[in-house]
């Protein structure tokens, strides 16, 4: 009987440790393509990476890097609505896990700062004012007053998310909700910053919510501050530099800005897509992504990158649109923002090479075109 039992047990361990190394072999495969599916997304082969972490949950439903990884890329393609059902069944199944936990912090704060258009009206139209600061401009500004304050002159930035002051033109705002922050853009570090809560008037437009940042940088011309295209990520956004005004035209069909899903249908009106990367815009060039910034006085390209003659040429994918040129483009390191941000960047759109054209910008769907 005893040797019975002995044989018995035998088999259930030899069962287990089957099943064990069974299960240790899946999360492995299942690592193993998530690793594959990171490398492809720092190489900005988001179709691939997609496949890859998808591929890796296959193998194993419960691994939390492929499904972060998913919800990462569904957030920067726009799908908004599927990253917050799949941070739903992550908080459910695998709340306790850091890396989840700090998901939903920023889920959480992504889907509550999103400004309240107070007004109605049937489109808007916001005049533009040239930044000259030579021979040629190297930007366009709007003029906007924040909680009822003196006009501020902002330069309106692709780059940017909110709205950011210098020390001076945020003195007696009375900004909301005022707590510590920082700041950043593509050639710099983190930068210490307060950021609050106000209601910006535009002309007849009325926001409430926008949020805004306060940190001790300086902006030559007598310019205030700057403004990110994204606070109007509410409508179709057209800027129109040669006719020196910018469009805000809503949405027909319905829908919340957090709980929405791109739209098809704007590639066969000329569109691209674009990627949210935070605050930061990126297209699909011949050469890799390129940052949209219109905030940057010159376009770029990386060292790496091969110059035509001196002219950076971006062909953007199925834009419908002549290839951007500019004759000015200098060369930059961009390496440090690619380590910073995880994808690797090729070159920056500036001001420059969009200044002739009209730039349209779809925030909702995650698209541009830019018109001759």
């Amino acid at each position: 009987m005893l040797r019975t039992q002995t044989i018995g047990l035998a088999l259930a361990l030899t069962g287990a440790m089957a099943l064990c190394c069974a299960g240790a072999e899946i999360r492995s495969q299942a690592a193993a393509l998530a690793g594959h599916a990171e490398q492809a997304y720092r190489e900005g082969d988001f179709v691939r990476a997609r496949q890859l972490f998808a591929a890796a949950l296959t193998h194993d439903r419960g691994f939390v890097a492929a499904e972060l990884g998913l919800v990462r890329l569904d957030l920067m393609e726009s799908y908004r609505m599927r990253a917050a059902e799949r941070m739903s069944r992550l908080a459910e199944n695998a709340g306790g896990d850091p890396a989840v936990r700090d998901a939903m912090r920023m889920m959480e704060e992504f889907r509550a700062s999103t400004e309240v258009v107070r007004t109605n009206a049937a489109e808007y139209t916001v005049p533009l004012r040239m930044d000259q600061r030579g021979a040629e401009p190297e930007g366009v500004t709007i003029t906007v007053s924040l909680n009822g304050g003196r006009p501020l002159r902002l330069l309106v930035d692709t780059g940017a998310s909110h709205i950011l002051l210098h020390e001076q033109a945020a003195a007696g705002l009375a900004l909301r909700d005022l707590r510590t922050g920082s700041i950043s853009g593509y050639g710099d570090g983190a930068q210490a910053a307060r950021v609050g809560l106000a209601t910006l008037r535009c002309g007849e437009l009325e926001l409430d919510g926008a949020r805004v940042y306060v940190a001790n940088r300086e902006f030559a011309n007598g310019i205030d501050g700057l403004i990110g295209t994204r606070v109007f990520r509410q409508f179709l956004i057209r800027l129109d530099v040669r006719a020196k005004r910018m469009t805000l035209s809503p949405f027909a069909s319905g829908g919340t800005w957090t709980d929405w899903d791109r739209e098809s249908g704007w590639e066969e009106r000329g569109f691209a897509p674009f990627y949210q990367l935070g605050h930061y815009l990126l297209v699909r060039g011949e050469s890799g992504l390129l940052l949209l910034d219109t905030g940057a006085s010159f376009s770029a390209l990386d060292r790496q990158m091969t110059m035509r003659s001196g002219r950076a040429m971006v062909k953007p994918v199925r834009n419908g649109a002549d290839p951007l040129a500019d004759s000015a483009v200098q060369e930059m390191d961009l390496l440090p923002w690619s380590l910073r941000n995880g994808v690797r960047l090729r070159g920056v759109i500036g001001f420059p090479a969009i200044r002739h054209g009209v730039l349209t910008l779809n925030y909702r769907d995650g698209y541009w075109k830019l018109s001759r």
